[in-house]
C-alpha cells in the first residue's frame, strides 16, 4: 500500500535508480512465482518462510528506494 500511495509521477529518476528498482521488482516477481498458490503445496514450510522473509526485505528496500530516491545498501 505504501508503494501505491507514493506519488512518483513527474519525478525525474536517474538510470541507476531505475536499474535498482527494476532489479528489486524482478527479484520479488521470482519469489512470487515460487510462492504461487498452485506451487505452494510443493514448498517445504521452512523454504516458504525463508521466501516470505526475503520478499518482505525486498519490499522494504523497494519502498526505501522509491521514497528516498537513493540506492538501498544491502541488496
Amino acid at each position: 500500500q505504501t508503494l501505491r500511495s507514493s506519488d512518483t509521477s513527474g519525478r525525474v529518476v536517474d538510470g541507476r535508480l531505475v536499474g535498482t528498482i527494476v532489479n528489486l521488482e524482478d527479484r520479488i516477481a521470482v519469489i512470487d512465482s515460487r510462492l504461487a498458490p498452485e506451487r505452494d503445496h510443493a514448498l517445504a514450510s521452512r523454504e516458504a518462510v525463508k521466501l516470505w522473509h526475503e520478499r518482505v526485505r525486498l519490499l522494504d528496500a523497494l519502498v526505501a528506494v522509491q521514497s528516498t530516491g537513493e540506492s538501498y545498501v544491502g541488496l
